[in-house]
Parts: C-alpha cells; structure tokens; sequence
C-alpha cells in the first residue's frame, strides 16, 4: 500500500491514477479557462517526462501510460511511485485552487441529503439513515469490481434527487441508489458540480469533486431502453461524480450540503451551455474505462 497523506493506493490505483492523469486534467479544464491550469499540467508533464527520460513534447496522457508500466523495474519502487502520486496530487490540487482564485468555479449554493446508500457490493445500494465518512470511503460500504473503483479520489460517487426524479418522469424504472451514488443530494444546480468544485456534507464532512462517474451496463436495466450511455457527462446532465474527502465524520439523511467555495466573492465567469443531449450513443473511445 503506498501512503499519500491520508489517502492509500494500491500498485493498481497508482497505474490507474497515472494512465488517467490527462483526462483528470482535461476534466478540471472542462468549461473553464484553460490557461489558469496549464501551467500545473506542464509542471506536472514535464516531472514525469524527466523521472521516464521521455521526449517532453509528449502530452500528459501518453507519458502517464508510459509510467504507468515503469512500475516494478529499477527506480520506480514504492517510494518513487509515492513521489509521483505527491507531485500529482499537489499539481492538481493547485490547479483548482488557482481556478477558485481566478472565480471560474462555481459560486455557493445549499442543498440537502436526500438520501444515503451503500452495499457490500454490486447495485442498487441499499438506503442509510447515517453513514460514516473516512479518507477511503464509506464505512461498510464496498465495490464488487476494484479494476475501475476505489481510488481515492472516488472515495465518494454522488448524484442528484433532481436528474433522478427526471428521468422517472421519462419513463425510466430508476431510483436512488441504482446507479450507485452513496450520497444522493437535491436542491443544488447539478450542473455545477463539477470536478474543482467542493461540497460541505453535515457538519464536518468536506468533499472536492475530481471526476465525472462513467456509466456501465449494470445501469442499463435502470433505464427503460437500457442506453445506460444515458448518464455519460457528455449526454446532458445526468451523470454521477466522484469526489475526495477532504475531511472525514458523519452524515445524516437531511443533513445540509453547501456547494463551496463559499469564501469567494469573484465574479464568477458565466457558465458555457451544457451539451446537447443526443440520442447516439456516446463513441466507446470517450468511455474511458478507468474512471468508473
């Protein structure tokens, strides 16, 4: 196990966490100004290109892959992998708060829990009334499949009362915990939550929104024509996130949620229009498998 901070990586979730790298960027930059992250991302390229003696033009997702095959061989033992995931973590992390500073995120907004939901493994997840929140996840909760879960920073996969309630209307069998959200939250434009973005959860629960949550075919019975492509982030506004915890402690149903940063008095860039939604199934080369 390879310790960062209060977060744990398997061999496993530090390849996954490398080969992805890119695309974590690339969702962060989603609908915000690409220049207040770009000097992160080359920051954090041209480390990993030099740890690979690899040729420094190379974009961020190639040389990830490529280090996420240098593991085992002389040089890239657990502390020089630890070294890495640090380096990630804080090139990332500054990225977002650079994005908050400059006010591309998205203003403060309250909701609600609307309910809780874990299992043991596979879906639906069950209801809770309280659940527990620690660095890697919830307490008793559990995934069948720990290729595409299980990262820390899918510690948590969230989703909305509202996209729920909508897609019932449509005639979809879904509901809360179907689709395997633990926290499922109303009240907050689900459109800005968004990876930078951060959620006060209770009282001390705090979570910063890292990825987009890819849909897969356990969610097709879920919905009536079984297009479980639906959810994709890409198809409109109905997909899951994974967030980080920040800080740990317990939430109830009916707990408050605060959409952060609630210290910025910025003027908050207006938010581009969300994709169309579109009746084709999304292209297999946007589901990137590793962000289940």
């Amino acid at each position: 196990m390879i310790e960062v901070g209060n977060y744990r990586y398997t061999n496993q979730d530090a390849r996954s966490t490398l080969i992805h790298a890119g695309d974590l960027f690339d969702l962060l930059e989603r609908g915000n100004d690409a220049t207040t992250i770009d000097s992160q991302r080359a920051g954090f390229t041209a480390a990993l290109a030099a740890r690979l003696d690899a040729a420094p033009e190379l974009e961020l997702g190639e040389i990830g892959r490529l280090a996420a095959k240098s593991f085992g061989l002389p040089g890239w033992g657990p502390d020089t992998v630890r070294t890495v995931l640090v380096e990630f973590h804080s090139c990332w992390e500054a990225a977002a708060a650079a994005l908050r500073a400059g006010g591309e995120l998205p203003t403060t907004a309250t909701g609600t829990v609307a309910r809780l939901n874990t299992s043991t493994g596979g879906l639906p997840k069950l209801p809770r009334q309280i659940i527990d929140v620690t660095y890697v996840g919830i307490r008793g909760d559990s995934q069948d499949n720990r290729q595409h879960h299980g990262r820390p920073w899918q510690a948590l996969c969230l989703w909305n009362s509202e996209g729920i309630d909508e897609l019932r209307t449509d005639g979809h069998p879904i509901f809360a915990g179907a689709a395997g959200e633990n926290i499922t939250i109303s009240g907050i434009d689900w459109a800005d939550v968004r990876p930078g973005a951060r959620l006060s959860i209770g009282d001390n629960v705090l979570a910063e929104i890292w990825a987009y949550t890819l849909p897969c075919k356990q969610q097709a019975g879920w919905l009536a024509d079984g297009d479980f492509m639906r959810l994709h982030h890409d198809r409109g506004n109905f997909s899951r996130v994974y967030a980080r915890v920040l800080q740990t402690g317990r939430i109830n149903v009916g707990d408050t949620v605060i959409l952060e940063p609630s210290a910025s008095t910025k003027t908050r860039r207006p938010r581009p229009p969300a994709p169309p939604i579109v009746s084709s199934p999304v292209p297999a080369d946007l589901a990137a498998p590793g962000l289940h």
